[in-house]
């Protein structure tokens, strides 16, 4: 039996804020739910976002608003994070 979603979102919350603590670019919970794999959890989770889009960074809610005009949850999550991070640590030419 697994969790409720509203559950597992109060779960995750507090850890993963203490990675984007570390490196506010991490954007952990898009890195969280790609690698669940979890496209239900995705969708949950930019529903939640769309409910109050002031409480979430600007990446959380370009995840949202992208989720919700059908992008998939785990493309979306994936792209955006792996934009942060190359954002933060581009590769030399």
């Amino acid at each position: 039996m697994s969790l409720p979603m509203s559950t597992r979102l109060n779960l995750l919350k507090p850890v993963v804020q203490e990675f984007d603590e570390i490196n506010p670019r991490y954007q952990g919970l898009l890195f969280a739910i790609t690698i669940s794999g979890d496209e239900k959890f995705g969708r949950f989770f930019a529903e939640q976002v769309a409910l109050d889009p002031t409480r979430w960074s600007s990446t959380v809610v370009e995840y949202s608003t992208r989720v919700l005009a059908g992008e998939d949850p785990l493309d979306a999550a994936d792209q955006i994070t792996t934009r942060e991070l190359e954002d933060r640590h581009p590769e030399a030419d």
